[in-house]
C-alpha cells in the first residue's frame, strides 16, 4: 500500500538501518515547499536546500560524510 504525500507539514522518513532521520521535508497544499535536508547514514547532513511549489530555488549545499 502506497502512502498518501502530505497535505501540510514536515515529512521525516526514518533509516531503517541506523534509526536516523534520512530526509526532512516541508509540504504545503501537497507540494514540496519549503526547506528540504538529506543526511548521511551517519547523521550528517548531506544536501540541504529549498523548494518553491515543486521547484529548486536558491543556493543548494552539499556535503561530505564528514560535514565539510
Amino acid at each position: 500500500m502506497l502512502k498518501k504525500p502530505k497535505k501540510n507539514g514536515y515529512y521525516r522518513l526514518i533509516n531503517q538501518k541506523t534509526g536516523k532521520v534520512k530526509i526532512l521535508k516541508h509540504y504545503q497544499n501537497g507540494f514540496v515547499h519549503g526547506k528540504i535536508i538529506y543526511y548521511w547514514d551517519n547523521g550528517q547532513i548531506r544536501l540541504i536546500g529549498h523548494y518553491d511549489q515543486m521547484r529548486r530555488i536558491g543556493t543548494w549545499k552539499t556535503y561530505n560524510s564528514n560535514g565539510n
